[in-house]
């Protein structure tokens, strides 16, 4: 899914399915959105504390709907 630095409550599940694992073994999967002022693209790491935190300097992705969209396995593995 990639690194997320927004906090998770930013996200929200827009769909759930099934993605076969090598073609057979099923696993549930979710699409999950996010403003997308809070794209992982727009955080970098503080190089003094290791935190990531907004870079207000880098672009709002545009989107027709303003929103990204990130996929993750839910059901282990």
């Amino acid at each position: 899914m990639g690194v997320m630095m927004a906090d998770d409550r930013d996200l929200r599940v827009v769909a759930v399915g099934t993605w076969l694992y090598d073609g057979s073994v099923p696993r549930k999967i979710e699409l999950l959105a996010r403003p997308a002022e809070f794209s992982s693209s727009r955080w970098i790491e503080d190089e003094q504390t290791g935190e990531f935190v907004l870079d207000e300097s880098t672009p709002v992705p545009q989107t027709d709907d303003g929103l990204v969209y990130y996929f993750g396995a839910t059901s282990g593995g």
